[in-house]
């Protein structure tokens, strides 16, 4: 699909650097009610029930780079991995993320800076879309309610899916499967 063919997300502020003033411009968002829903719905989350972004886009002197840095707040209820039981959660988070136009600048800079840099797709930045990315990956994601254990789950529990979903927390980082990956096997299986 082609980014103009794209659907518009679900909280969207897109920023021209072209049209930034030479100091920058800083940004509040808050999303509304459909604007939470939405974003709830699409990150798989029970509700979102306040949703926040204080941001500042300012050019990086002496580069064709921008930093969009500020600070994200939100408070979400998500599922438990164990019990379904809703689990309340708060993110209030800094963020800061370097932005540029070619694809060699980027590298140069994160050779010199040892930090990553975005590559800027087209003439635009959705901060909104950013913040809402964001936010989700500050998310825990295999969140449990207090005292959710798997012995809850009892013996039926097979010993191979107890250990997986045990070691969730690594898994991503050892490359091993989500727990929610694996009970899909399972069912394919039968």
């Amino acid at each position: 699909m082609a980014a103009r063919d794209a659907p518009t997300p679900e909280f969207s502020l897109v920023v021209h650097p072209s049209e930034l003033p030479a100091g920058g411009r800083r940004y509040v968002l808050e999303a509304g009610p459909k604007e939470r829903a939405a974003l709830a719905s699409r990150f798989g989350l029970v509700s979102i029930e306040a949703f926040t972004a204080e941001m500042e886009l300012e050019r990086v002197p002496g580069g064709d780079f921008l930093r969009l840095k500020g600070r994200l707040r939100a408070d979400v209820v998500q599922s438990c991995v164990v019990t379904l039981e809703p689990v309340r959660a708060a993110v209030d988070e800094t963020v800061d993320i370097l932005y540029a136009a070619d694809p060699g600048g980027a590298e140069a800079f994160e050779d010199d800076m040892t930090r990553d840099v975005e590559l800027l797709e087209g003439d635009s930045l959705d901060i909104g879309e950013i913040a809402a990315e964001e936010m989700a990956l500050m998310l825990d994601p295999y969140p449990r309610a207090p005292g959710a254990s798997l012995e809850a789950l009892g013996p039926s529990l097979p010993a191979r899916l107890r250990e997986e979903i045990e070691g969730a927390g690594t898994a991503e980082r050892e490359g091993r499967r989500a727990p929610f990956e694996i009970l899909a096997a399972m069912k394919r299986k039968q």
